[in-house]
């Protein structure tokens, strides 16, 4: 029988138990497995038509009648090196957006962390010192530029963060003619040599492909104020 198999952590398929019911009833034609157990998936891996989450590659790859394959993350840079991993003719889909919230907001946490030398703090407190503020080393962030490469969900709503919080964002994106909320300068990556000196923090928002792999590097590194993040 044709089958969806919904394949998570062990410790995360019961987040998603609620909805089985209401998954079932969409597709009533097929077999629904909710499982991560390698010899659960190996027992109907002949008739998967669909997957969401992840497998072991090896068994993707035979994976015969697979016709759906659906990641979790929104970076497919697993298939750059090994492409044979997804059988041909697989439409691949991803979560492209869904962690614009949390990574953005981790991004922010760094950029505060620097800013207030906070992670100099919290090792400190870990070893029991006091450790007076180093004034010199503190800054504030209104007035400080970011350089965000990628306007996608997670540079967006990064952009949307950072420009509240008073920094000046430089967003460079293959097509810089779709504008973005928060960001009044958007290049095309042709301009990034002249924009590398400007930058207090250079933000990557992008997904590993042949075009990104490398873009940054010692050359641009040494392009950067020595202050830069």
């Amino acid at each position: 029988m044709s089958t969806l198999l919904l394949s998570l952590p062990a410790n995360r398929l019961a987040l998603v138990e609620p909805y089985r019911a209401e998954l079932v009833r969409l597709v009533p034609d097929k077999r629904v497995v909710f499982t991560s157990d390698r010899d659960e998936i190996e027992r109907v891996l002949d008739d998967i038509e669909i997957i969401a989450g992840s497998v072991p590659a090896e068994m993707l790859a035979r994976a015969k009648h697979l016709r759906w394959f659906h990641q979790w993350g929104a970076g497919a840079d697993w298939l750059l090196n090994r492409p044979e991993r997804l059988p041909a003719g697989v439409v691949l889909t991803n979560m492209s957006g869904l962690h614009a919230v949390q990574i953005s907001e981790q991004i922010m946490g760094y950029i505060l962390a620097f800013a207030r030398n906070l992670h100099q703090a919290i090792r400190a407190q870990q070893e029991h010192r006091w450790r007076p503020a180093e004034w010199d080393n503190l800054f504030e962030l209104p007035g400080k530029t970011m350089l965000l490469l990628g306007l996608g969900g997670i540079g967006a709503r990064t952009a949307q963060l950072a420009t509240a919080l008073g920094l000046n964002v430089i967003g460079v994106r293959s097509h810089p003619e779709r504008q973005v909320a928060g960001i009044n300068q958007i290049y095309g990556p042709e301009s990034l040599p002249d924009l590398w000196s400007e930058a207090d923090f250079v933000v990557l928002a992008l997904p590993l492909t042949p075009k990104t792999r490398g873009l940054v590097g010692v050359k641009e590194l040494r392009m950067m104020k020595s202050s830069a993040y």
